[in-house]
């Protein structure tokens, strides 16, 4: 089981699957808490954190090609979880803003092919 938690360190993927989704959530809380972030909504950010890394840990294919793509464009890991997590926030803010008959299918669509699209230029503008 692990027992640490480092968003510049892949984690191990079938270990990280294998973890219960609140244990997740408490390592990367611990890590935070670690390095002494201050951060206003801790628990989403974590939960940010555990659903970037779940992704990439099934290996969903627009998630895993954003991270190689934004580290060889220059991201941390870290920062390439956040600016995943950004467009993730952004999807769900539109997601919840729709009105009328909702397809998951086409949402799922929408948020890869932002993924797709997302390169650190974006990321490191919006800090």
């Amino acid at each position: 089981m692990a027992s640490n938690y480092d968003p510049n360190r892949s984690p191990d993927s079938t270990v990280w699957l294998s973890l219960d989704e609140h244990v997740r959530i408490e390592l990367v809380k611990k890590y935070h808490k670690k390095t002494g972030a201050r951060l206003p909504k801790v628990l989403a950010h974590c939960m940010l954190h555990v659903i970037v890394e779940t992704q990439i840990a099934e290996q969903i294919q627009s998630v895993v090609e954003a991270m190689k793509r934004l580290s060889e464009q220059g991201l941390s890991r870290h920062d390439c979880i956040h600016a995943i997590a950004r467009v993730l926030i952004n999807h769900l803010n539109e997601t919840v803003q729709l009105e009328g008959p909702f397809s998951a299918e086409d949402s799922n669509q929408k948020y890869f092919a932002a993924v797709e699209d997302l390169q650190a230029s974006d990321w490191l503008e919006s800090q």
